[in-house]
């Protein structure tokens, strides 16, 4: 059962409130609570003058509602506050700017929707969870009610009321996903017992309602556990010098280790990330790689008898072993195939030097990167100092290898690396000198990506969505702005800037929060943090595509490749 999922690892106990004397002493407890966050992100946020200009947002004035939201509670609860502190999170309108929690209260239904225009289909269900009348199901079924309610209505009640970061199509996504997925993680009221769905069949269009019960696991505590997240590894004086946690630059959707571990417990893990895209094969498939290769990737043939490459890159999330896996894949596309297709549509970002690793093999000329502005501590500023020295005495490649290592996230070290690094250095030392705890705008650790020994440089097509996040905010913003390829799809989500987070020592149940430590700047000077990346041809899924396998997107997608093909004659020889 999947209940001993959870009862394997946690102990039932009752309301941790029980620790505080009295419902005062819970309040000053959550007011102090509140007021290390509020430092927190008084020091190290980024965005903040970036949330002045585009939405007014005032951290201070936020914080004082959530202190008379706190002062207001008749009988104050965790979960009172988990929801109050949730708040304050959201306000910032950023997908980078995310608080968990405690708790291991959970819920679900084994299906999964989407939806467009207004309307909501069936993107995925286990029939083995589902109780036997449900056995006409399809995808691509319109979900019509839901308890009663109109599902456009709930949705959007969900969007507005639980998810609004003011870019509505990514928000409408979690929203959707919360609909049939609760966790107290995330503060959530946790659904159980029956619900009535109303369900238009695709086949018949038939209007039948169904009775399905959630399945829930109640509230428990768990020993300690490490989260599922990216980690260094812990440093030790043989270490190289990059694989120390500093360089180790994220730019992941926070949120995405806990959808992950969740849509686990349902038998469903491909919210984010997932091996395989929600689309069908682009054409005839000629070639294939295996299951359990890291990519997955193939040929096919366009109508017109063109060979195009097709591949997949489900996340930024890796290091050596995937970036040689993904150097062979690309040699054997350059050899046989006229074009190439990255899919990397729900892609929740990663580690920033291993997306430079593989970008180092999509162009054969050098990548210009994009400038961040970042707030800086003494963290930096000690960083910088233990680290130019050393950095100063290389003198070659090969003392770049012995000291640094032989990549930064699978990127490849060498000298000119190095001196990439002593000039970022140089410029925090200099702008920490000048008294600024935000820093003009500046290369993160390095200006260019050079093209790498075997790189791709036949025409190029990269696939985006509302759900790419972080890295996959910035890899299409690169390629665009290097003119290197042509991005078909939807706007990206919009996070635009590295991540970093922690957690003070509490009793209210705080497990984690996480914060943007620097803000991305566009070789036109345009930010990507809530604006995303616009495509040069923009599509968005229709209702036609949720019941007929997307068969709309991949006839507008090889259109999209036969006149990027016309159009790059030279490329394509």
């Amino acid at each position: 059962m999947k209940k001993c999922f959870f009862s394997a690892f946690f102990v039932l106990v009752s309301s941790l409130s029980v620790l505080f004397a009295s419902s005062d002493e819970l309040k000053n407890e959550m007011l102090d609570d509140l007021k290390i966050i509020q430092k927190t992100l008084e020091v190290k946020y980024a965005p903040t003058d970036w949330k002045q200009i585009c939405f007014g947002w005032d951290l201070n004035e936020e914080c004082k509602l959530a202190q008379a939201q706190i002062l207001n509670l008749s009988s104050p609860s965790l979960k009172d506050y988990h929801k109050i502190l949730r708040k304050v999170f959201l306000s910032a309108a950023d997908y980078h700017v995310n608080v968990v929690f405690h708790s291991t209260e959970a819920s679900y239904l084994p299906f999964k929707i989407q939806g467009s225009e207004g309307r909501y289909f069936i993107t995925w269900f286990d029939a083995t969870q589902l109780p036997p009348e449900t056995f006409d199901w399809e995808i691509g079924d319109e979900i019509l009610t839901f308890d009663g309610k109109s599902i456009d209505e709930l949705v959007e009640s969900e969007r507005l009321n639980h998810w609004n970061r003011h870019s509505k199509l990514t928000d409408q996504r979690f929203a959707e996903l919360s609909l049939t997925l609760k966790t107290g993680l995330f503060a959530e009221d946790v659904s159980q017992g029956p619900v009535v769905i109303e369900l238009r069949s695709k086949k018949t269009a038939e209007v039948k309602a169904y009775t399905l019960n959630w399945e829930y696991f109640p509230e428990q505590i768990k020993d300690i556990e490490k989260e599922e997240k990216l980690k260094p590894r812990k440093i030790s004086a043989s270490t190289p010098l990059f694989q120390k946690p500093y360089y180790a630059k994220e730019m992941l959707s926070p949120l995405y280790p806990h959808l992950k571990k969740l849509a686990k417990l349902r038998g469903n893990d491909d919210v984010l990330a997932g091996r395989k895209s929600f689309l069908p094969p682009l054409g005839k498939i000629i070639w294939e790689t295996a299951e359990q290769d890291a990519f997955h990737a193939y040929i096919f043939e366009t109508p017109s008898r063109i060979r195009v490459g097709y591949l997949r890159i489900a996340s930024y999330m890796g290091g050596e072993a995937e970036v040689k896996e993904f150097a062979k894949l690309i040699e054997l596309f350059q050899q046989r195939t006229q074009a190439l297709v990255i899919d990397q549509v729900n892609n929740p970002g990663g580690l920033v030097f291993y997306q430079y690793a593989l970008l180092s093999m999509l162009s054969d000329k050098p990548l210009h990167l994009p400038t961040y502005q970042m707030t800086l501590t003494q963290e930096d500023i000690m960083e910088a100092l233990e680290s130019i020295d050393l950095l100063k005495e290389i003198k070659n490649d090969e003392d770049a290898l012995v000291v640094c290592g032989e990549s930064l996230s699978g990127y490849p070290v060498n000298y000119e690396l190095v001196q990439d690094v002593i000039d970022y250095f140089q410029f925090i030392l200099q702008q920490w000198d000048e008294g600024k705890h935000f820093t003009d705008a500046g290369y993160l650790l390095m200006h260019q990506i050079e093209p790498a020994a075997i790189s791709y440089k036949r025409p190029l097509i990269v696939l985006t969505n509302e759900f790419d996040f972080s890295c996959g905010d910035t890899m299409p913003a690169i390629l665009q702005d290097n003119q290197r390829a042509l991005i078909f799809g939807s706007t990206t989500a919009g996070a635009g800037g590295t991540v970093s987070g922690g957690v003070h020592p509490n009793r209210l149940g705080v497990a984690h929060y996480t914060y943007t430590t620097s803000i991305l700047q566009r070789h036109d000077q345009s930010r990507i943090e809530n604006v995303g990346v616009k495509p040069d041809v923009n599509y968005r899924l229709t209702p036609e595509d949720y019941q007929n396998d997307y068969r709309d997107y991949v006839k507008a997608l090889q259109a999209t490749l036969d006149e990027h093909l016309k159009r790059n004659p030279e490329r394509v020889r």
